[in-house]
């Protein structure tokens, strides 16, 4: 009898704060293997009401982007390879969370409100000039991989 061995990458957020913005990097822990699966494109199933899709982008790293008079929501997902982004993080504070149980940041800088999350191959990004319970309303309306969906 013979199992066979799973290889899994495993993901974790890092963090480096600058005076004016925070770098956002994703390490790798081996062991680790390149991913050739199909790109599942996971989109909000919530947006409130009124709210008109301006832009749609899907090929690559999806971005997803709705507008309501001067408010907007932008949604984002990409593949955790290689991912590295700045956020102007300001005058703001980055809170860790657990988001449905998985590793999360959000923060509020000019009146908009940010939460990053990932899960086993993606990082989402909701960024909204609406209040920090829609985002997350929107946010939790995405049906990630190993999500946590208990109340």
């Amino acid at each position: 009898m013979s199992v066979s061995a799973v290889r899994a990458a495993v993901f974790e957020f890092i963090t480096e704060a600058y005076e004016k913005f925070t770098h956002i990097f994703f390490e790798e822990s081996p062991p680790s293997q390149e991913s050739a699966d199909e790109y599942i494109i996971r989109r909000p199933t919530f947006i409130p009401e009124g709210f008109e899709l301006v832009n749609e982008k899907t090929t690559g790293p999806v971005l997803l982007v709705y507008e309501k008079g001067s408010d907007y929501i932008s949604y984002s997902q990409q593949r955790l390879e290689n991912v590295s982004l700045q956020v102007n993080t300001e005058g703001a504070e980055l809170e860790e969370l657990k988001f449905n149980g998985l590793p999360a940041k959000y923060y509020s800088n000019r009146g908009v409100q940010n939460l990053l999350w990932y899960d086993d191959e993606y990082l989402y990004m909701v960024s909204s000039t609406l209040d920090r319970d829609t985002v997350f309303r929107i946010a939790g309306s995405v049906e990630t991989a190993g999500a946590d969906t208990s109340p």
